[in-house]
């Protein structure tokens, strides 16, 4: 499995952070940037050093784009999947709260189209089968390891390992058998300690290599 992190913390303010994660011995495949919902209002230099930084570090990155499950203007969604592009030269976008109604998979394709590398779509649970001729990784389930621990993923899931899965509030000493569960159907995971409203505002307190 390769390690996905949504990393939705400030370069400047949160530096001990990203110091953690670019000193780890082993890195995460890749890590998902949010200056500000979004690419922000901005250009902002401290993410232009730290784009070129993750790059050396052989680090992939995805800039975060929210879509309202499909209710946000078109229009605005595409403008910042631009500016990641023109602004930090990011490719690869990751679109959150993404619809999981077969009505707005149009929408999807749509956006898919106007994105220059690959396209990880946010569904938090399991979405129709036909989003997997949309986005290149699928978010299958975002939720506590309470939740994790019962949900059940239907057939079609145990088909392709084109998932992703991301857990929070999960203590130190379930981590390997939260990981057991998702290598049975997903290539891609972040598991954490950290717990609602934001899980993402920081790293696990333990080390997000295991």
């Amino acid at each position: 499995m390769r390690v996905l992190i949504p990393t939705y913390f400030d370069p400047d303010s949160d530096a001990k952070q990203w110091k953690k994660l670019l000193s780890a011995k082993v890195k995460p495949w890749a890590v998902i940037l949010n200056p500000e919902n979004g690419p922000g209002r901005q250009l902002s230099q401290t993410y232009v050093t730290l784009c070129n930084t993750l790059r050396q570090a052989g680090i992939s990155i995805f800039g975060y784009v929210h879509t309202s499950e499909a209710q946000r203007n078109k229009a605005d969604v595409v403008k910042d999947i631009a500016l990641w592009n023109h602004w930090y030269e990011v490719k690869n976008i990751f679109l959150d709260e993404a619809s999981t109604s077969i009505n707005d998979v149009g929408y999807y394709q749509e956006l898919h189209e106007q994105v220059r590398g690959p396209l990880i779509l946010n569904h938090g649970t399991v979405p129709p089968d036909a989003y997997l001729g949309v986005g290149d990784i699928l978010v299958i389930f975002e939720d506590n390891y309470q939740t994790h621990k019962s949900v059940q993923f239907p057939a079609y899931v145990n088909k392709s390992k084109r998932f992703a899965q991301i857990i929070h509030s999960t203590p130190q000493s379930k981590i390997q058998a939260v990981l057991k569960k998702v290598s049975e159907t997903s290539e891609f995971v972040f598991v954490t300690d950290r717990k609602m409203p934001n899980p993402y505002a920081k790293l696990p307190s333990y080390s997000y290599e295991v």
